[in-house]
């Protein structure tokens, strides 16, 4: 029924004050949320009230997992199908971990409990770790932050919402220009240089988490194969590699050793060439991921026995990608062609990543 239908359709179908009937939230989340719509992902809502938004979320991503909290009691009436309902007080720390740690980690937040601003800052500080890397996370009707409001919502907090994500804003913007090392607020020290960006609408913000691997200097990364690339592109490699962590290769190569399998990984170069795919430990083939998107995990115990990477279509004319890889059941290097896509007979795990890409 809503296969065509954008976000804010749906919204205002099921009424939602969400949608352009009122706030008009829904227009501004869809230009960053959309590329999540047919994924299997988690989604977490603060705040259920008369429970409409929750059936806008079932409706756009007909494959979601979505998880309703509220200190109300009778928001339990909203659980089934593919919806969860917690009640949660979300000015307590023990319930925000725990439902993190049950339900999480989340692709959307989406923050519309209280509108204290005590309970806005609590939620941001505790839910953003569970939010999984290229996640989003979401606050509304910020607009409690100011005005004739101020005195109803701020509560015992000494700093508005909006106020705290401004310092996160200046770590962001100002970059290397803005000393964090004394900052002693340790979720601003943290995820400081960790936003891929915070956008703001009326009444809104947006934070779209984006974590900046160490480079591991306890464990050796060896180049698989000398490559001569006649395109003269160099692509950089993110990686996450169980028994290690996170690793960054600028020369677009990972390979640690076969008690290293690599967990999750995103592949950037400077004219974002390439697409990827991989096939899951647990038999499923991903989709496909548009460069710079962060594909596996850093938490779950997952690894890699399939991977597939092309040139973006409306380049193929011009470059190839070859992607060399190492299996752990596999005694030789394998080459895999622009787009092929390539899995392990035997099941081994993907421990060595390579990425060249040619002139055609």
């Amino acid at each position: 029924m809503f296969s065509i239908k954008n976000l804010d359709e749906i919204g205002v179908h099921f009424r939602t004050d969400k949608s352009s009937i009122d706030h008009n939230f829904l227009n501004f989340y869809d230009g960053f949320i959309s590329p999540l719509r047919n994924r299997k992902i988690k989604l977490l809502e603060i705040g259920v009230l008369n429970g409409k938004s929750l059936k806008v979320w079932e409706a756009y991503f007909p494959d979601a997992d979505i998880v309703g909290a509220d200190i109300v009691p009778a928001s339990k009436r909203f659980e089934g199908g593919r919806t969860s309902i917690e009640i949660v007080d979300q000015s307590n720390l023990e319930d925000l971990v725990r439902l993190g740690a049950k339900y999480g980690p989340f692709d959307v937040v989406i923050e519309d409990g209280s509108h204290m601003w005590e309970h806005q800052i609590t939620s941001l500080r505790t839910l953003f770790p569970f939010v999984k890397d290229g996640g989003y996370y979401i606050a509304e009707d910020l607009q409690t932050n100011f005005g004739d409001r101020y005195s109803h919502y701020r509560g015992v907090a000494s700093i508005s919402f909006v106020e705290y994500v401004k310092k996160l804003v200046d770590f962001r913007v100002g970059d290397e220009e803005v000393s964090i090392d004394t900052e002693e607020d340790a979720f601003l020290r943290t995820y400081g240089r960790s936003i891929d960006l915070i956008a703001f609408a009326k009444r809104a913000c947006l934070i779209k988490k984006k974590l900046r691997p160490a480079v591991r200097t306890e464990t050796i990364n060896n180049q698989i194969a000398p490559v001569t690339s006649t395109a003269g592109v160099q692509a950089s490699i993110y990686a996450h590699a169980r028994n290690s962590g996170d690793v960054y290769s600028p020369e677009g190569y990972v390979n640690l050793g076969a008690f290293y399998p690599i967990q999750g990984f995103e592949i950037i170069s400077p004219g974002r060439y390439l697409e990827y795919c991989a096939k899951i430990s647990d038999g499923q083939w991903t989709d496909w991921f548009a460069e710079g998107e962060f594909i596996g995990s850093r938490s779950e115990m997952i690894t890699f026995v399939g991977i597939a990477v092309r040139v973006r279509a409306d380049l193929r004319h011009q470059f190839r990608a070859e992607a060399l890889c190492l299996f752990d059941g596999c005694s030789e290097v394998v080459r895999v062609d622009d787009g092929e896509r390539f899995e392990d007979k035997n099941g081994g795990n993907l421990y060595g990543l390579q990425i060249s890409i040619q002139a055609a």
